[in-house]
């Protein structure tokens, strides 16, 4: 019983929305020994997960919940929790009172304790309930890491650092131009202010928090390229999770990303060219499209909601641009997704905003 409680509290946590799916499903199962699909309100990414991770059995004439009990308690400790929650809001001004007879000190410092215990027990909570998630999004993350690590051994030799290819050499240099320098790592030299300033900018900053020295950059220009190919990793994972609403496909489609041969490459360590930081910050850039297509706002109020996003997303764009001189181009794939959209919300009469 605890594990599918478990389960079940791990999906809420992750997707709150789907408390009302589980509701549904545990009355049509009190209701009906064995249903259909079709008798619930669940997309198939949902359902399928459900099933996969044993919350769903299946039946010969359809699907029934492996342990109707355990998601019964499952929702009944999410209400207790927010009825708690409510109560806590209810009853701060009778409190208030009661903590006027302290001093300001000890309320601060009370507040503070309850304020980390209650963080702590959270995250652990947290880690304990998605303790099998997390472990494979680590694991596949490690695969990417893997794939990249191949040419280690040509790229350290004998106490050097030897860059893979021509073209890191050029970012090499002006880094190297920093730190002899010594000047501000937000300020990049004259001959590269047209080009490519953010990515130089960068391992300038990186450089400096390492300790700014020769050795620092050495070190920066070898492991960006495989740093870089982590938040693609985390990206695609994001966005395969959040189109699709099954975490398996989001794994796979970092495991693809992992062995992509050409991927692989160009993170590759040591391969300090500036193609790793394009398509790091082109990754970032598809997990906003992906979490304004996977929220579907209806009203101007859920598409302020999704301000956090909208900031990302022109941040990174703009951070494209001055990444690569070229980087425009790389953006089209985002234009075009601009225009189908418009095209489809004109086509089925709603705003092209929020539907």
């Amino acid at each position: 019983m605890s594990d599918i409680r478990d389960e079940v509290d791990a999906i809420i946590d992750d997707r709150p929305e789907t408390h009302r799916v589980f509701t549904e499903i545990l009355q049509v199962d009190t209701e009906h020994s064995v249903w259909t699909f079709e008798d619930i309100e669940a997309d198939t990414g949902l359902f399928g997960e459900l099933v996969s991770r044993g919350i769903v059995e299946k039946q010969d004439d359809g699907y029934s919940l492996a342990d109707p009990t355990a998601v019964d308690a499952a929702l009944a400790h999410r209400d207790n929790v927010n009825h708690a929650k409510n109560t806590e809001l209810a009853t701060d001004g009778s409190r208030s009172d009661v903590s006027e007879t302290l001093s300001d000190d000890d309320n601060g410092r009370r507040y503070l304790n309850g304020q980390i215990d209650t963080s702590v027990d959270r995250i652990i909570k947290t880690i304990s309930i998605n303790r099998d998630r997390i472990l494979s999004v680590v694991g596949v993350l490690a695969l990417v890491v893997v794939f990249r690590l191949v040419a280690v051994r040509s790229v350290f030799q004998e106490g050097y650092v030897l860059l893979l290819g021509n073209d890191p050499y050029f970012y090499r240099y002006w880094v190297f131009d920093f730190v002899t320098a010594n000047r501000s790592p937000l300020t990049v030299a004259n001959g590269i202010k047209q080009g490519e300033p953010l990515l130089v900018a960068t391992l300038q900053i990186v450089t400096a928090l390492f300790g700014g020295g020769p050795a620092a950059a050495e070190q920066v220009l070898a492991w960006y390229p495989v740093a870089a190919a982590v938040v693609c990793g985390v990206s695609v994972y994001l966005i395969g999770t959040r189109l699709s609403d099954d975490r398996r496909v989001g794994l796979a489609s970092t495991a693809i990303l992992a062995t992509l041969p050409v991927h692989a490459y160009r993170t590759s360590i040591g391969f300090a060219d500036h193609h790793a930081f394009d398509v790091a910050i082109l990754a970032v850039v598809f997990v906003t499209v992906a979490a304004y297509e996977r929220t579907s706002p209806t009203s101007i109020s859920q598409l302020l909601e999704l301000t956090p996003w909208i900031i990302l997303a022109g941040v990174g764009i703009g951070a494209h641009t001055l990444a690569w001189n070229a980087g425009a181009l790389l953006l089209t794939p985002l234009g075009v997704y601009g225009v189908i959209r418009a095209l489809a919300s004109v086509r089925h009469d709603v705003s092209v905003l929020y539907r």
